[in-house]
């Protein structure tokens, strides 16, 4: 059911807004927002992003890069994107934070099914916070421009941020900000797991146990035995590749088949190609399939940006799901990462894996944070959704078999 619904009616093309900040550190520096692709794309604005893209450790560091902002265009959302610019009084640029308006659904759901969804519409700060010079005083004036540019938005999302880290406490506990805003962690807090790599695949495995060793030779061996011999995991990273990556997906039953569900709609096959060769051509495609005994039987869905490989979702055939098809993909998955575009850091993003399976993680307590603006409307919207997922994790604590009544995966990532 939903309760309400609209369509996203935003006039971006306005003369930008600007905002001066006083201060000892900024004083003289002023936010300005580009509206128009014209405008970021001027060369000397995309030079200052990219300098400022170079200096950053940011886990989510694609989403705030001009190749992931070059996609959104391409896929036709330079509508709903805009840029926002802070230069200090001598014209430097200090400071850039990609934006993009999106609906954002208050989901009251329980074990991936929803039972009612407010929609509502968010100006999300894209990987988190701002690119670049970090201080309080320049956080809120970014958020007092965006206010007044953005009227139509409900509120302010950032995702995902690190808790109890400098930009965690501001937007939760800031005096300035409260004045117009209120924050909600929507779903609380939740554990994002990352898993360092070494440069080798031998060292990777000299990390684990020998137990664990052991366990994963035996799942590779029982799963190949029952392959007939045929074990292979396929990379998917090129626009060749994504007609078997779409036809992989269709046989888990993870996307519908290249028909409209209805006429003039479009189906998931068909909007998700575009995309994927897009994210493909840009070089930042990188996901994986199983194939065991000529059969697809599980696939990893993920891009890379630099040396951080994102994983957006895990699945495979259930009926292996004794034969520990999960484990044994990422197993040659870390082998491929350490030797092909090596990268540095695996990002699972949010949820609760199997702690058996994940001994290496470093695990960080992250949530989306939305800053609501201060109505009436949105004091009902955040009083509903916090009590009903209150109620939920009153439940799961209380009643034993209820330990699993929560999703796996919270995705919030825009893409």
């Amino acid at each position: 059911m939903v309760v309400s619904n609209f369509p996203i009616r935003l006039n971006l093309h306005k003369p930008s807004g600007h905002l001066t900040l006083n201060g000892s550190v900024l004083e003289g520096a002023a936010w300005e927002i580009l509206s128009r692709p014209e405008e970021w794309n001027s060369p000397a604005c995309r030079r200052d992003w990219q300098g400022l893209v170079d200096t950053s450790d940011n886990l989510n560091l694609i989403y705030q890069s001009l190749d992931w902002f070059d996609h959104l265009q391409h896929t036709g959302e330079e509508r709903q994107l805009a840029l926002a610019v802070c230069r200090d009084k001598s014209g430097r640029t200090i400071a850039v934070a990609p934006l993009r308006v999106a609906r954002f659904p208050f989901r009251f759901h329980v074990r991936g099914r929803t039972f009612v969804t407010i929609p509502t519409l968010h100006l999300f700060f894209l990987g988190g916070g701002p690119l670049g010079t970090h201080d309080p005083s320049l956080l809120d004036g970014l958020l007092r421009t965006a206010m007044h540019v953005f009227p139509e938005v409900h509120g302010f999302g950032f995702n995902p941020v690190q808790a109890e880290t400098s930009l965690w406490n501001h937007l939760n506990d800031s005096p300035s900000i409260r004045e117009d805003l209120f924050p909600y962690v929507i779903d609380g807090v939740q554990e994002c797991h990352v898993l360092p790599l070494p440069q080798t695949f031998t060292e990777h495995l000299a990390r684990q146990s020998g137990k664990k060793r052991y366990n994963l030779k035996r799942q590779v061996r029982i799963l190949r035995e029952h392959g007939g011999g045929d074990l292979e995991l396929r990379r998917i990273e090129q626009p060749e590749d994504l007609t078997f990556y779409l036809d992989a997906l269709t046989r888990l039953g993870l996307i519908g088949p290249p028909v409209g569900s209805a006429i003039g709609i479009a189906s998931l096959h068909a909007r998700m190609c575009p995309a994927l060769q897009s994210i493909a051509e840009r070089g930042m495609l990188r996901s994986y399939v199983l194939n065991c005994g000529g059969s697809v039987v599980g696939c990893i869905q993920g891009c890379q940006y630099r040396d951080i490989f994102a994983i957006s979702d895990i699945r495979f055939d259930p009926e292996h799901s004794r034969f520990s098809p999960g484990v044994v993909m990422l197993h040659f998955a870390i082998k491929d990462l350490t030797s092909h575009r090596p990268a540095r850091l695996i990002n699972f993003g949010f949820g609760e894996p199997n702690r058996r399976h994940h001994q290496s993680n470093v695990i960080l307590d992250c949530g989306l944070v939305i800053l609501l603006r201060n109505t009436l409307a949105n004091r009902i919207r955040w009083a509903c959704h916090r009590s009903f997922r209150s109620s939920v994790s009153w439940i799961k604590k209380s009643v034993p078999r209820a330990q699993n009544m929560l999703p796996y995966r919270y995705e919030y990532v825009l893409t």
